[in-house]
């Protein structure tokens, strides 16, 4: 199929573009004064487009679980998109507990959180 240059290629590409469609996403959120919202709208993109999961249960090929999970589901149904979306939402979750602890600790030490 692919070979491992090809692989790592396509993967350096997607990180390259990943990383500008973050920074354009940083630069359009900064405009956002409210701490909170504009922290979990920068880690839920970041969080949607970089977490990784295998391509099949055999595979040891990865890819953006994003991409897995909308595969999934127009090829073989809603249930079968829960194997890519498990973790995204458990990416998610864990990041709203960082960015929870965070704007708690700056709200103690006087800034201004919301």
């Amino acid at each position: 199929m692919f070979s491992i240059s090809d692989y790592l290629f396509v993967w350096g590409v997607y990180l390259i573009a990943v990383i500008l469609g973050l920074f354009l996403w940083w630069r359009m959120t900064r405009s956002i004064k409210w701490l909170w919202p504009r922290d979990l709208l920068r880690f839920t993109i970041a969080a949607i487009l970089l977490v990784p999961v295998r391509v099949d249960e055999g595979e040891t090929s990865l890819a953006p679980a994003f991409m897995v999970a909308a595969f999934d589901v127009l090829t073989k149904g809603l249930e079968a998109a829960q194997r890519a979306g498990i973790p995204i939402l458990v990416t998610l979750f864990f990041g709203l507990i960082i960015i929870s602890i965070s704007n708690f600790r700056r709200l103690i030490k006087g800034h201004k959180v919301l």
